[in-house]
């Protein structure tokens, strides 16, 4: 499925069969909380091995491929055959050739090399294709019998079963009890060197906590994983799944097994399986990046509302409870909406003021935390992007006024506020050489400075554009020329853009009021507001009008966005935006939403096609769990976007539902609910049906975009008379 120029369109692939069908990894939808009729699980009590819950035995008993499963057994044979795991650090190519075959890889690119214990727990195919190449087949074999499974078939290439693309087949129970053995659970103890026991046990925790099995963790397991997708004997695809909760101390253990599924989907069936039959959970975590002096991160997970209490104490300090409960919903809902805004560095959210401060915790922040426990700000019943700054000056500002670009949304306005009046106004001095090197940091050139003032300023006061005499370019924006100054002068400099400049003896001082962005609660505020008496949910309001307080399920549904490093600061604004569409959608619809999903912006518009081999007008198709998009920077000026992601999310929803139907069903369904036909529709549906779109007309090259255009509006109107006329979605035909 792709997008053409507000539409969202399917065209010809190169196997028809794929073209608008749902991928392999796309499970049939089911009532929420209920695993898919075809799914198969055994769970297992620990240590005793009872099985307190079982269904479709008829599966559990039939030997499975493994799919990625045989990477456990691959990375301990080549430990045993003297590869150290610390020193094994490959670079992932993205796609992998084995014995013959292209193999993709689909995890999170972290663009640096990936250790073992990483390329375990996101599965990275191109890893261990390199890696086997050093491994023997004696080795391997020697693994596999020691874990209680049969032989490799003679004849199967080395790599392709090193990589469970093909080889050795058992049942689900076996694979099960190899996985115990491996982690010491079994009561038949295997002896493996103690390196590559570390290096599974870091890999299959990466997997339930960031990786394939996420989520388990984001349904609350602490795990032990490991997932896999393999072909079927009659074709199509089953996810595999074994898994042991808690970390620390074993009390389940599970299998699952889900044809049509991924193994991603498979581990998101088992987090639903363990709930029903009571497997502990913990608090929902956050993975933390603590800055190291001289750079680079420390990764730390903890409990989202220890996070909270943190960095309400680091934020905004002393104030009345009414202020930190304010302050704590605004941080529990920046977090949630901007999760994996540093997944590239293997953490969520840093603990500068990239994302939010950390500060030490105390009485009064724990309270505040524990006040407002899953408490979020929601817009459209998704996780708001929501901002804060330390004191907004008088005013606040709209968020395109601080980032150029940024989705200005109705709730974060640009108004006056009369609660942070107070406070002295700062003054910073920076003599003229100082002013040359930070404007020579932010790309002027020239001689000698003979003029710097204002030249613009927004409606709030905040400076919009310098003036510069004596260099070139002769304006530059204040934004720009806070940052620099803040690099190079300290980031108590230049503290916001609410300033005032004149000329000095020695160079140039500003005077200004406010410290921060000014865009959403501004701390200062939020704390006088509180002391004059406002409750937790006013001083909300009178930041973020039109929000609501509430709390929403956030697992176990796991929504991956892509975004290039340039535009990764939109990360919270498209979480936030996907999230709502998504409820929207599947509460239209009257299904649950997907269990996993793949948002892709690609780079450029050539990264793009060369992706997904259409044409460069469309915007967006949808394959599976993957959905691939034009650029950020394409989409969201066109005003496209959300329309974009309405179309996608439909097919990523109802295209199982209506397999086999003709494709203007399906297209004009995804039209239809993205509201993309003209306004003047209602006329062509009120009068006599034309013909609906065949499948041949989608497939064949298209003329133009113009022509293209008027296919998928056609489709749409089909589907609209059909549902204007009493007809449900899915019985349109």
């Amino acid at each position: 499925m792709s997008r053409s120029a507000g539409l969202t369109v399917c065209v010809a692939a190169t196997v028809l069969a794929a073209v608008c069908l749902p991928g392999a990894e796309v499970l049939a939808p089911q009532p929420a909380g209920a695993p898919p009729p075809a799914a198969a699980y055994r769970v297992i009590e620990l240590p005793s091995g009872r099985v307190i819950g079982e269904a479709r035995p008829d599966i559990l008993t039939t030997p499975v491929a493994p799919g990625s499963l045989m990477k456990l057994a691959t990375l301990v044979a080549l430990v045993e055959g003297g590869q150290e795991p610390d020193h094994l650090r490959l670079v992932c190519s993205r796609d992998a050739v084995v014995d013959g075959r292209t193999v993709p890889c689909v995890h999170p690119d972290l663009h640096r090399p990936l250790s073992a214990a990483e390329a375990l727990g996101y599965s990275c195919n191109a890893f261990f294709a390199a890696a086997s190449r050093r491994l023997s087949r004696p080795g391997l074999d020697s693994v596999i019998i020691r874990l209680g499974l049969p032989p490799l078939p003679a004849g199967t290439p080395l790599q392709t079963a090193a990589l469970g693309l093909g080889g050795v087949r058992a049942t689900p129970a076996q694979w099960l009890e190899a996985f115990l053995r491996l982690f010491g659970v079994s009561r038949r103890e295997v002896s493996i060197p103690a390196a590559a026991r570390r290096t599974l046990r870091e890999g299959a925790e990466r997997a339930a906590r960031e990786g394939t099995a996420i989520a388990l963790a984001d349904a609350g397991f602490s795990a032990l994983a490991k997932t896999g997708t393999a072909p079927m004997p009659g074709g199509g695809f089953e996810g595999i799944v074994v898994a042991i909760v808690n970390t620390e101390l074993p009390t389940h253990a599970i299998v699952a097994v889900v044809p049509g599924a991924s193994g991603a989907g498979a581990a998101a069936i088992a987090a639903q399986v363990l709930a029903r039959h009571g497997a502990p959970r913990r608090a929902r975590r956050v993975r933390m990046g603590i800055a190291r002096r001289g750079g680079g991160h420390d990764v730390r997970v903890m409990d989202v509302e220890e996070y909270v209490s943190r960095v309400v104490a680091g934020e905004m300090g002393a104030a009345v409870p009414a202020a930190l409960e304010a302050m704590a919903i605004t941080a529990r809902t920046f977090l949630e909406s901007n999760r994996g805004r540093h997944a590239a560095e293997g953490f969520d959210v840093c603990d500068l003021t990239h994302c939010q401060v950390l500060g030490r915790p105390d009485a009064a922040s724990d309270a505040a935390a524990r006040a407002t426990a899953g408490l979020l700000l929601l817009d459209r019943g998704a996780p708001a992007q929501v901002y804060f700054s330390s004191w907004c000056g008088g005013h606040t500002e709209k968020p395109s006024h601080t980032w150029p670009g940024a989705r200005d949304a109705a709730y974060l306005p640009a108004q006056p506020d009369s609660a942070c009046l107070d406070g002295a106004a700062w003054t910073s001095e920076i003599v003229e050489a100082d002013l040359r090197r930070v404007l020579e940091a932010s790309g002027l050139r020239g001689g000698r400075i003979s003029g710097f003032g204002v030249a613009t300023r927004h409606p709030s006061g905040r400076v919009e554009l310098l003036g510069v005499e004596g260099m070139s370019p002769g304006r530059l924006s204040a934004a720009t020329f806070q940052s620099a100054a803040g690099r190079l002068l300290g980031w108590q400099s230049v503290k916001g853009t609410l300033f005032e400049v004149r000329r000095s003896s020695t160079g140039y001082t500003l005077t200004g009021r406010g410290a921060g962005h000014g865009v959403g609660l501004c701390v200062r505020g939020a704390g006088n507001r509180g002391r004059a008496g406002g409750s937790r949910d006013q001083i909300l309001a009178a930041y973020f009008p039109g929000l609501v307080v509430g709390s929403i399920r956030l697992a176990p549904a796991t929504v991956r966005i892509t975004l290039p490093e340039s535009e990764r600061r939109h990360l919270g604004e498209v979480r936030s935006l996907a999230s709502g569409v998504s409820r929207e959608i599947a509460r239209t619809l009257g299904l649950p939403e997907p269990d996993e999903l793949d948002i892709v912006f690609h780079p450029t518009i050539e990264a793009y096609t060369r992706a997904t081999g259409q044409p460069w007008y469309t915007a967006g198709r949808t394959s599976g769990a993957r959905i691939d998009l034009l650029p950020f920077t394409v989409l969201s000026p066109r005003g496209i976007l959300e329309s974009t992601l309405r179309h996608e999310f439909t097919h990523a929803l109802a295209d199982e539902s209506l397999a086999g139907r003709p494709l203007w069903v399906r297209e004009g369904l995804a039209v239809y609910l993205a509201g993309e036909l003209p306004a003047d529709s209602q006329g062509d549906l009120a009068g006599r049906s034309k013909p609906c779109p065949s499948d041949a007309a989608f497939r064949a090259p298209p003329a133009s975009e113009e022509s293209l255009r008027r296919i998928y509006e056609d489709a749409g109107r089909c589907v609209a008379r059909a549902l204007g006329a009493g007809v449900r979605w899915q019985d349109v035909r």
